[in-house]
Formats: structure tokens, sequence, C-alpha cells
């Protein structure tokens, strides 16, 4: 049985769709690195990257107009990214087969058009380094011209090349997370090279930019404690940063993070988490504010990865009282992701409940009392409208003010106006 002979048969006819259109053009057209790794091993893998030799930006545009969708262009790389209307894979990466110089280790490679060869040949490992032939006459044919097959029989992960490390040190983080992910064992003669571009310390050669993005494709495994272990085993993690936090106690609290999340789901709390970023903040939660704050802009993280993992360590020094009110106030403004964390890490099971109240409660209820009310009432607009209106929904939140027909005792009774 040929590999495409596993794929469900949308799947299927939405490739052959691609290959037909170009064999059309004239192109040869091809599915291409971890799609087709996982495609071989039997594992699920939608995120799909077509090579073409020939245009790649022009053949997006090309499969745009034939499939209905959009398209964004890269041209340092002959790149694209066709985004779908329709079919069952919406997005897509279309790119340019190339060949690769690196001007310098770890520099960005200077690129110009190749072959499918020389495309395979400048990917990180051989089990990566494999292509399925879309065009109608080869269709599904595995294009294996350095041993991937072999080495995804055997458990293998192998460098195509000596300069592998040397070109691009961020492959030391996918060594690790490939070689755990699938259990896998590093062949000895790779594992050299992978010593030894360590101890060089290849990887402060690249920009703190890229190892932030393959610390975060670590994070986002379905088990991100493996590849973290492994990291801290041969030394990897410094290259993060010195500081990090990988003991047992915070691999542990991973298990932890997914545990509480899991808890969350099945009470019908639906947000959408940021997960890695739970996970690193575990990782610096012993850091002070301004050092999670210095990190954060050494890896140019975003305002709102900024906050979570601000909030995540904040949160954890909040005091939490005993009223719906207080509960509020103690959560109020934070991160879904920071509440998730202090869920998984806090041992207070009042804490805990207080959590789950919030997130799936005391957040959603909305005001009963507006500043219109209490221009009614007489009350002049100023500074001293947000205080009242903050009372205000205290007390509604502690079941003391139920409707606005309370509201003229409420406001009595806290001497904002006088008894008429």
């Amino acid at each position: 049985m040929k590999p495409a002979d596993r794929l469900p048969e949308n799947i299927r006819k939405f490739l052959g769709r691609i290959g037909r259109i170009g064999e059309d053009a004239g192109i040869q057209t091809y599915a291409v690195g971890g799609f087709v790794r996982d495609l071989i091993l039997g594992v699920p893998n939608l995120d799909l990257d077509v090579t073409v030799e020939g245009d790649g930006r022009s053949f997006a545009e090309m499969l745009a107009r034939e499939m209905g969708g959009e398209v964004i262009s890269y041209d340092r790389f002959g790149t694209a990214t066709l985004s779908l209307r329709e079919g069952p894979i919406k997005r897509m990466d279309v790119v340019t087969a190339r060949r690769e110089r690196y001007p310098h280790p770890g520099a960005l490679p200077e690129v110009e058009p190749g072959t499918i060869r020389e495309d395979l040949f400048r990917r990180d490992f051989t089990i990566n380094a494999m292509a399925m032939a879309l065009n109608p006459n080869r269709f599904g044919q595995i294009v294996d011209l350095y041993g991937g097959l072999r080495d995804l029989r055997e458990g293998i992960i192998r460098v195509l090349h000596d300069m592998s490390f040397i070109d691009d040190p961020t492959r030391l983080f996918r060594c690790v997370r490939f070689e755990t992910r699938y259990d896998f064992v590093v062949e000895p003669h790779t594992s050299s090279l992978f010593r030894r571009a360590v101890d060089d310390e290849m990887p402060f050669r690249v920009s703190r930019q890229r190892i932030w993005h393959e610390m975060r494709l670590i994070l986002a495994e379905d088990l991100p404690e493996k590849p973290i272990k492994r990291m801290r085993e041969v030394g990897l993690l410094r290259f993060v940063n010195p500081d990090v936090d990988a003991s047992d106690e915070t691999i542990r609290l991973f298990g932890g993070i997914r545990r509480a999340l899991d808890l969350l789901r099945k009470l019908g709390i639906k947000d959408v988490m940021d997960l890695p970023l739970v996970y690193f903040a575990a990782m610096i939660c012993h850091f002070h504010l301004d050092a999670i704050r210095a990190i954060c802009r050494e890896f140019s993280l975003s305002r709102e990865e900024e906050r979570i993992l601000m909030d995540s360590k904040e949160i954890l020094g909040v005091e939490v009282g005993r009223s719906r009110s207080e509960i509020y106030r103690a959560f109020e403004g934070r991160s879904p992701e920071s509440l998730l964390f202090l869920l998984a890490k806090t041992g207070d099971e009042c804490v805990k409940s207080s959590v789950v109240e919030y997130l799936k409660e005391l957040r959603h209820i909305e005001p009963i009392v507006s500043g219109d009310d209490l221009k009614k009432m007489g009350l002049k607009p100023g500074p001293i409208f947000g205080e009242i209106l903050r009372k205000a929904f205290d007390a509604q939140l502690d079941g003391e003010l139920k409707s606005r027909y309370q509201l003229e005792k409420f406001l009595i009774s806290r001497g904002y106006i006088r008894c008429r």
C-alpha cells in the first residue's frame, strides 16, 4: 500500500486537484516535509507544504484563482501562504524549490531556485527530507533521495551533512523536539555533531527571536516536559536563558497545567488558551517582574504575550477573599492563562474554587446600575461615579443590590445621597 492510500478520500482528491493544476501549467508539484513524514508514520497531520519546481508565488496565485482563496507572498524566499475558502485544508504554504547558501554560521540563508533534489537536501533531517509527487502520472510516489524511509523505519534522527548544526543552530532544538516526540534515537555521528555545536555555543549565533520560535514549538508539543527534560540533559536550556527552571517539580507542574485545563473544559469553560505560554510561565515564575519584562523584550514578545507572563507572576501574590466581590476584584482583568496557571500551581482548595467560580460565573455578570441611573438620582457626573459604580457592582455580586429599585436605598446607606 502506498502512503497516499492511507489518506482520507477528500484529502486525496484535494491533493490530486493541486497536482492536476500543476500538470496543466507544466509544473512539477510535491507535498514535502512533515506532512509526508507523518503520512508514512500514520500520524494525522494536515499542516501541508507544497513545493514546486517553478515559481511558488505564481503557482499559489494560480491555485487561488482555481480553488478560491487569497495569497500572501514573501519575496525573500520565494514562498507564499494560500488561504482557501473551501476544502479540507484551509491553509498551506506554497514554496519554490530552492537551494541555499549560508553566508556565515547562524545566518539566514541566501536562496535561489533549484530542483526538488536540492530542496530536500537543504532540510534539517533525513526524516523530513522526503516529498510526495502530486502530478497525476506520479501521484503518491515518495521521493526519498537521502534515506528518510530507512531512518523512519529504524527510528533514527540523522542530519544530511556535517555542517547542518553549524549552518542553522536552531536545528539543535528541532533535533530534541523530533527525538522526543517520536521516541527516536539520534544516530551516533549526528549526536557527535550535536555535542560539538553545543560545546561551541552555536545557538548564540542566531537571533533571540529564532530561539524563542523554537522554544514555542517545543512547548506546543503534546508532552513538552519530554523535550524540556532532554534539553536540560544536553545543555540546550542555557541558550534560552540560564535561569529558567526545569526542575523535576516544574516538570510535574506541566502535567498539573493540563489537568487544570481538562477540569475547566469539563465545566464548560472554553477559553482559547495559549498553552505554551502557560508552560513557560511555570519555568520563569521565580523571576522578579523586571526579569520577566526583560525576557519578553529580549524575545520580542507581543504585548499580549508579555501581559500573560506578567499576570501569571503577579497573580501568585494576590490575596483572594471569600466574598464574591472579593473574588471578582482579585481576578478582574487577569488573562485566562494566568488563572489556569494559578489553578494548576496553588495548593489552596479555596483559591481553586474561587478561580473556577470567577471563570465560570462571576466574570460574565453585567452591572445592573449605570451612570444614567446615578444621574436620575440627582448625582452630578464626575470622578465619584467610578467609585459608586464599583461599590454598587460589588454589592450586586454579594447579593446586597438585586435591582435598580434598591439603588436609592443603597446610595443612602453609603452616604452618597440624603434620605428624601
